[in-house]
């Protein structure tokens, strides 16, 4: 009899079990789906049932991760392992694991690191080991680009107004790629202000030259290709200077037609030429007209003199 009874108790607490974990799962399986949005309304509605919420948590982090809403993520994962006890069991570790990847998500690699680093205390994992050297060499990125960056700044400040003259940079021996993503910098060290001034009006001025031959084509693919390829030149040259001046964030693009590098080369000075090609087609053209004109005219004078 006491049996019996032990087993109405069992099968009744597993079917209050499944039915606490019913707007649960739906979640889960709207998350396996991609039904991010979906599975968010789901785990509100287990939360107002009052169902577990550590799993309502790691899910709602689950949701916001494929949302890109890594900020949202990172709470709820958080949340969910403020409900573990000292026993530290494969759920706090697959938590961690999503935790991690939110973090790193988010553009905070050092703490993605410190995760993956408290995984391995515990376990031995080479996922963790891989995701961790990850997480380093994204920092040895972040560390490299402020590198750059305030090395180029320090490159114009050298500079000043005159520069320190042809050939005397200081700057080129420890900025990294100074004749390519960061040839400005140097030419201002070298040449100071009014040097990297000038090479700023060079590609305005190139710029403007184009618009004028614009206005000269006759045909519109010719002015679409002039404009096109000016505004390129001009555009990328421009996101150069602003990126070695720091206000931007590095692109690595380089200074066409100044940068060291022979696909550049190649591309610009094909560009170039094309838009060369367009103008001289465009003066044959006149010089063509002019002359029909002059004839025009001489046989006019002549018609009238006889």
């Amino acid at each position: 009899m006491a049996a019996l009874v032990l087993s109405m108790m069992t099968f009744l607490a597993g079917c209050n079990t499944n039915r606490s974990t019913e707007n649960i799962k739906q979640g889960f399986d709207a998350i396996t789906a991609l039904k991010y949005e979906e599975a968010l309304s789901l785990f509100g509605v287990a939360t107002e049932a009052k169902e577990n919420p550590q799993q309502i948590a790691r899910g709602q982090g689950i949701a916001y991760l494929g949302l890109a809403k890594y900020k949202e993520a990172i709470e709820q994962f958080l949340t969910a392992l403020s409900y573990s006890d000292e026993f530290v069991d494969d759920f706090d570790f697959d938590t961690n694991y999503y935790l991690a990847t939110a973090y790193f998500k988010n553009g905070q690699s050092d703490k993605a690191e410190n995760v993956y680093s408290a995984i391995l205390a515990l376990r031995d994992e080479r996922e963790a080991y891989f995701l961790r050297g990850i997480a380093r060499l994204e920092q040895d990125k972040i560390a490299d680009k402020e590198y750059q960056g305030n090395e180029a700044r320090q490159a114009i400040q050298l500079g000043g107004i005159q520069g320190l003259g042809a050939g005397n940079s200081i700057k080129r021996t420890t900025l990294p790629n100074p004749y390519d993503d960061y040839i400005y910098s140097i030419i201002v060290e070298e040449w100071g202000l009014i040097g990297g001034s000038f090479v700023l009006f060079l590609y305005v001025w190139f710029l403007f030259r184009c618009v004028i031959i614009v206005r000269s084509c006759k045909k519109i693919f010719s002015a679409v290709c002039v404009i096109g390829l000016g505004t390129l030149i001009t555009f990328q040259a421009l996101i150069h200077i602003a990126v070695n001046i720091g206000i931007i964030p590095e692109t690595g693009q380089t200074l066409p037609m100044i940068s060291h590098g022979g696909t550049a080369y190649m591309l610009m000075s094909a560009a170039f030429g094309i838009i060369l090609a367009i103008n001289r087609t465009i003066e044959i053209s006149k010089e063509k007209e002019e002359k029909e004109k002059n004839a025009l005219l001489w046989n006019n004078a002549e018609q009238k003199l006889s």
